[in-house]
Formats: C-alpha cells, structure tokens, sequence
C-alpha cells in the first residue's frame, strides 16, 4: 500500500470520527433542550416562530409543528401584543432583553412567562427562552391583594379608631362643659344666694331708718319751731326757757342736729346704693334672656369687685371708654358672672405686677409702675358689640396660653382659685351667647380680653350643655 492511500485512508477515520462526535454532541444537545424545563424558541425578523422545543407544548398545549411558522404574537394575550410589538421594534444587536408577558394556553387559562431574547447576529435569527412565572407572579398578585386588603382594613380601622377618638374627645369635652355648668350653677347658686341674704337683711333696716327719717327731720323742725315761738311769744316762760339753754347750746343743736340727719341721709343712701348694686348683679329672678344696659351692668360689678377687693382696686385707675350701644339680648346673671371672672383676672394680674415692682430693688421701678385697666365697648358690623378689657399686669406666658380656657388650670397658688374662672366664662360666651372670647398678651406686658357677643340671640333656646345638666339632675 502506497503512502498516499495510507494518509488518505486515515483522513477519512478521522472525518467519521468527527462526524460521530458531533452526531454525539448533536444528540446530547437535543436531548438536554427537549428536557428543558423552559422552553427554547427561534424566530426571524417577522417575529415568527422557526424552533420550539418541547417545553412548549407542555407549557402552553399547543403542537410544536402546528406552532411553527405562526408568530409568536399569536399566542400572546391580546391585551399585551402591542408591548410585544414595542420590544420587536427595540430589538438590537447590542443587549440582551428579558421581560414578562402574559401568554394564553390553549384551554384559555392565563400563562405568565419571562421572555428572555438574546441579540442576534447581523442576517440570523433572533433566539430566547420563555420560563414560566405564573406562580410567581400569581402570588405577588396575591401578595398585592393581600397588601391592597390590608391597606384596606388598615385606612378602615383607622377611620373607625378616629370616629372614636373623635367621639372620645366629643364625650370628654362634653364631660367637661357639664363639669363647668354644674359648678358655674353651684358657684352662681351660693354667690346669688349670699347676695340676696346679705341685701335682704340690709335692705329691711335700711329702709326702715331711711323711710323714718323724713318723719324724724319733721319732728326735730318742729320742735325748734316751737322753741323759737315760745321765746318770741311767751314772756312768762322766758325764764324757764333761759334755764334750759344755759346747759344747751341751742344755736349747736340746730346746726348739728341737720349734720347728724344729713350724715344718716348719705350714709343709709350708701347702703341703699350697695342693695341695688347686689341685687342687679345677682339679678336674682333674670336666668333667661332678657334686654339690659350692658354698660350698668359693667359699672355695677366694678362696684360689686370695689367692695369686695378694695385692698387690691384702690391701687388701680380703671378707665371707661363706652361707645353708643344699644340694649342688647342675653342672659343677664350668667353674663355678669363671666364679665366679673375677666374683670377679677385683670385686677389680679395688675396686683401681681405691683408687688412683684415693689420688690424690684430699684426704687425707679417700684414709684413708675401703677396698675391700669381699660374698658371699651363698641357696636361691631350692627349686629355684635364688643367688650375689651385691657390691663397693664403681669401678663400671660406664651407657653401657656393655649391652656388658659381649660377648666381646673390656674397660675395662683393653692387656695386663691380653682382654676374654673376663665373656663366657665369661655362656656358662657361662646356657648350659650353664642359669641367669641379672645385674648391675646405678652409676659410682662399686659393682657387685653376680647368679647364678642350678638346683640340678639338667634337661638334663645336652651344650650346642649344645660340640655345635658337637666338631664342629669
């Protein structure tokens, strides 16, 4: 055998050998894509399918020879064929692309699946996997309607936990005005009370000194005049009378005994004056509306706070600034309880601040500083008047000033006040006057208390919280 059929020979073991390796390789190959759980695809620049694998009939029930040919948008759901359309379109040699699609399966059933398309040389085919998801993505969609349901349930119970909460503090602060009502009524019960005794019990024998002594001043004239007759007219007596004035000082008596009858005058008019003045404030048979002079009222509470705190107020100028009011409508007993609290704050804040001036060591402080309060009223819009009561005290901290109106908070020491003043003044106007009252100071500086109240009720029925007190009793 030559050499060239020896080499030839040769040649040709080695091309069956390499054809039956790559048959081998071939086989092994097949086998592991129709094994594969996912499915393995091919399609041209048209989009339509050149090669499945297995995974597609098992994945999606269609044949895989029925399936070639057809483009893979067929088998897409309807609703997604235009953003597989906008993927064909962003095909490029240069990425990868991956993203999920919902496919049908041939019972009609949803099939989610990641589509995975690698890029493609320039003239071949485009190639890719689609790997089912459908589980996945059923239980994030689940997960989302869980997560959904609990948001739900969470925006549910939190409106339920604020009606409560709102229905909580609508109890509370209902609690609170009952509270406030029920002391104003026991506070107003024992004030009205003491005042109408007091003025009782002065008022009988005032009137009966009073009504006498015009009678008394008769008498006593009388007497003079006949004095003076029988000295003028009766010689025979002269002697006796002369006896008698020699321990009189007749002249003394005439002009003393007017003294004496104009000094019980003034002084029973004083009391007098003090009877009237407890008796418009108690107005002790006016608890429902009623048509006043709001500025009498006024005057005769200053005179009421001069009686009781003339230790406090002879230090004080308080000044007067009416405007033209009308009568205006309200309660006029509650009202003047509210407007004595406001006027008793300012006399206290003014005290506070001219002790607290008198134990500055500078002598200049303590002589300057003199306690003011300012009282103005003024018709506002024609259908509200306004009050404000200006003094030059110590002032409200800025930290607490959003608790001044909360029942049972006060700045006195222990047994100076319960703390319910301001409270019940504030429930008063705006709730059964329907009006506002404001404030608004400065530490060191002064307050200035604003009421406003309608000068006619539009409501004159009952508040909700004397509603809510009757029925408690």
């Amino acid at each position: 055998m030559s050499d060239s059929n020896t080499h030839d020979e040769l040649n040709t073991q080695i091309q069956y050998r390499l054809i039956e390796k790559l048959s081998e390789s071939e086989r092994c190959y097949r086998e592991l894509i129709e094994n594969l759980n996912e499915i393995v695809f091919k399609f041209d620049h048209q989009g339509c399918l050149t090669f499945l694998n297995p995974a597609w009939t098992r994945t999606l029930g269609y044949s895989v020879n029925a399936s070639l040919g057809q483009p893979l948008a067929d088998f897409i759901d309807p609703q997604q064929q235009a953003a597989w359309q906008v993927l064909l379109t962003d095909l490029d040699q240069r990425s990868p692309l991956k993203q999920e699609l919902k496919f049908r399966h041939i019972c009609g059933q949803v099939v989610w699946l990641e589509v995975a398309i690698q890029p493609r040389k320039m003239g071949s085919e485009f190639s890719g996997s689609l790997m089912d998801v459908t589980d996945r993505h059923q239980a994030e969609q689940l997960l989302q309607r869980m997560n959904a349901e609990l948001e739900k349930r969470v925006e549910q119970c939190t409106r339920d936990l604020d009606t409560t909460n709102q229905k909580l503090r609508a109890t509370i602060d209902n609690l609170q005005q009952i509270q406030c009502q029920l002391m104003q009524s026991e506070k107003m019960s024992g004030l009205v009370n003491l005042v109408a005794g007091v003025a009782h019990e002065i008022n009988n024998p005032v009137n009966f000194i009073y009504g006498n002594l015009d009678y008394l001043e008769d008498y006593l004239q009388t007497l003079l005049e006949i004095v003076d007759c029988d000295q003028a007219h009766d010689p025979s007596s002269a002697t006796a009378v002369e006896l008698l004035m020699e321990d009189v000082d007749l002249d003394f008596l005439k002009e003393d005994s007017q003294k004496i009858i104009n000094s019980i005058r003034t002084g029973t008019s004083q009391i007098r004056q003090i009877v009237v003045d407890l008796r418009n404030f108690s107005q002790i048979d006016e608890s429902e509306l009623k048509m006043i002079n709001i500025h009498e009222d006024i005057d005769g509470i200053l005179k009421i706070l001069n009686y009781q705190l003339k230790a406090k107020i002879k230090s004080i100028s308080i000044e007067k600034n009416y405007g033209e009011l009308p009568l205006i409508e309200c309660y006029p007993r509650y009202l003047n309880q509210a407007l004595m609290s406001i006027l008793e704050n300012a006399i206290d804040a003014t005290d506070a601040w001219r002790r607290k001036t008198a134990a500055d060591p500078q002598p200049v402080d303590r002589q300057s500083y003199r306690g003011k309060i300012d009282i103005q009223t003024a018709v506002l819009e024609r259908q509200w008047i306004t009050i404000s009561i200006t003094d030059n005290g110590i002032g409200i901290p800025l930290p607490i000033q959003n608790q001044v109106f909360n029942p049972f908070f006060t700045t006195k020491v222990v047994g100076q006040g319960l703390g319910m003043g301001l409270a019940i003044s504030h429930q008063v106007i705006t709730g059964k006057h329907q009006g506002k009252l404001t404030f608004r100071s400065q530490g060191g500086q002064g307050t200035t208390f604003t009421i406003q109240i309608p000068i006619r009720q539009a409501d004159p029925a009952e508040s909700k919280v004397e509603d809510s007190v009757r029925s408690l009793s």
